[in-house]
């Protein structure tokens, strides 16, 4: 059955840039965190260093992530998990090598 009626407005623009899913998810105004590094120390909780944007943070678990709106809930190994608004994410050291 085909549709009638009037459009009432223009549709919107196309993007010209590429589509990137990662800067979607990053949000914040720091981006995606990147991890550099894990401490672990026996008996205490981790933590690790993360690159964000053009600097990089120290997080202890619990802690948000520098200002890109993460926040780091665990560590182990090579890696961590992070969250932002329910969304949980496991990063890796090795990830960007």
């Amino acid at each position: 059955m085909p549709l009638s009626g009037t459009l009432r407005a223009p549709a919107p623009p196309l993007s010209s840039g590429p589509i990137n899913p990662s800067a979607a998810l990053a949000g914040g105004s720091g981006g995606m965190p990147e991890l550099l590094g894990v401490v672990q120390i026996p008996g205490r909780s981790g933590s690790a260093i993360f690159q964000v944007g053009g600097s990089s943070s120290n997080a202890l678990v619990g802690d948000s992530i520098g200002n890109s709106g993460w926040r780091l809930v665990a560590t182990s190994g090579d890696g961590a998990v992070i969250e932002r608004g329910g969304i949980t994410r496991r990063v890796s050291i090795s990830a960007g090598f």
